[in-house]
Order: C-alpha cells, then sequence, then structure tokens
C-alpha cells in the first residue's frame, strides 16, 4: 500500500523485484557445490506405490482441504481492496493496513499450533478447527450484517489467527500415511502439499472474480464460508 502510494502500480513490483534478487546473495554466498543435507542414498520407490497412498481417503482429504484453503484465500485477496473501496472510501494505503492484520496473528499462532501437532498427533483435528475459524471470519461479511470497519478489523485478525491451524498440520498429518520415512517419499508428499497450494492459488482468483462479479463481494464469501465449514466436516469424519 505504501509503495504504490509513492509512485503508483509500478513500485511494488519494482521494489520487491530488487529485494527477491537481492535475497540470492546470501543463497549464493553459502552454497557449497555438491553438498546434501542426507549424504546417505535413498531407494527411489516405484510410482504405483505412491499414487496409492494419494488415494487413501484421509489423505487425500488433507490433499483437498489445502486446495481449498487457497481457493478461499485466492478469491477473498482478488476483491478485498476493491471491497474496501467500494464500501468505506478506503485508498489503496488502508487496505495494505487491513492486510497486515492477518499476518499479525498468524505470527501469534503459528508456533502453538506445531506445539500442539507435536504433543496430539490430531493434525486433521487442528484443520478442522482452523476451517471452522475461517468460515466465521468469512462468514461475518454476510451481506445483511453490514460489518463495519472495526468488524473487518477483527474479521481480519481472526482470519490471521485461524490460518496456522489451516496450514501446519497439513504435511505432518501427510507423511503419517507414508509406508517409510525414506527421503524419496517425503519429498513426493511435500511436493503434493505444494501442488494442492498451487491447484488452489490458480482456480481461487478465477473463480473469485466470476463469483464476485455475478452475486457481489459479501455472497461470495458466505459461499465460502459454508464451504469451509464443509470441509472442516469432512475433516473430522476422516478424524475419526
Amino acid at each position: 500500500g505504501c509503495l504504490y502510494a509513492m509512485g503508483g502500480v509500478a513500485e511494488p513490483f519494482t521494489v520487491m523485484s530488487a529485494l527477491l534478487l537481492l535475497s540470492l546473495l546470501p543463497l549464493l554466498l553459502f552454497w557449497q557445490p555438491g553438498s546434501s543435507s542426507s549424504p546417505e542414498k535413498t531407494e527411489v520407490r516405484a510410482g504405483p506405490s505412491k499414487w496409492a497412498i494419494l488415494m487413501k481417503p484421509g489423505f487425500l482429504t488433507v490433499f483437498l482441504s489445502q486446495v481449498m484453503l487457497m481457493v478461499t484465500w485466492g478469491a477473498f485477496d482478488l476483491n478485498f481492496t476493491t471491497w474496501l473501496h467500494e464500501t468505506f472510501g478506503f485508498t489503496t494505503l488502508v487496505a495494505g493496513l487491513y492486510f497486515a492484520i492477518g499476518p499479525a496473528g498468524y505470527m501469534a499462532t503459528a508456533m502453538p499450533c506445531g506445539w500442539l501437532i507435536d504433543r496430539t498427533g490430531r493434525g486433521k483435528l487442528l484443520l478442522a478447527v482452523g476451517f471452522f475459524g475461517q468460515a466465521m471470519a468469512f462468514g461475518a461479511f454476510f451481506p445483511p450484517l453490514a460489518i463495519g470497519p472495526l468488524g473487518v478489523a477483527a474479521m481480519m485478525a481472526l482470519n490471521g489467527l485461524m490460518a496456522p491451524p489451516c496450514i501446519v498440520p497439513a504435511l505432518p498429518d501427510m507423511l503419517g500415511y507414508l509406508e517409510d520415512e525414506s527421503e524419496d517419499l517425503i519429498n513426493w508428499a511435500s511436493g503434493l502439499l505444494v501442488t494442492a497450494q498451487a491447484l488452489g492459488a490458480t482456480l481461487g482468483p478465477l473463480l473469485g472474480a466470476a463469483a464476485a462479479d455475478r452475486v457481489g463481494f459479501g455472497w461470495m464469501l458466505t459461499g465460502v464460508a459454508l464451504l469451509d465449514t464443509a470441509v472442516a466436516v469432512l475433516l473430522l469424519l476422516a478424524d475419526g
């Protein structure tokens, strides 16, 4: 928001691109060619056994939850700034401040969420809690409620607080379905998780734009809240 206010639409992209390029410097300085985090070679397993794991209901439920999570965020992020401007007349800078509320909440619950997973091992239960929380946050945009600026800030905070339970338990839970802890299978599961999130991030803006144009931002988020609730119920059923 600040960069946009300073130099227009090109400024944020220019500055962030420069920062990304600068971030490569420490990687290049400390990179050691030929080094490996695991000196021992691991046996590469056949493909069919991996895909059989993907078809396990519990594994597939977590995979789909990550697709839905990124669809939700993509649809929201695309339309939120425009909605703030049309509803309250807020500038892009103020919209940036609202977006900052979520990550602040994320930082507050990320470590406790990891601690809970270590102590309980109930990944799907924590995922369900996160999706229920997000459903509450997005449901507050139900048009008849006519949520105000402070209410929007509160819902952004709730959304941020519930983000780690929606993400952090996913990989540990997926790893629990592997036949062994070989590096090959761990990397495969990690790649699947990123694939699920990338698929959702691709679909989210497309579906969000179509839905917002057709029914409006508030009703779109009401539908998102219902879908998040359905995902939470599926996770609870898979948790058994």
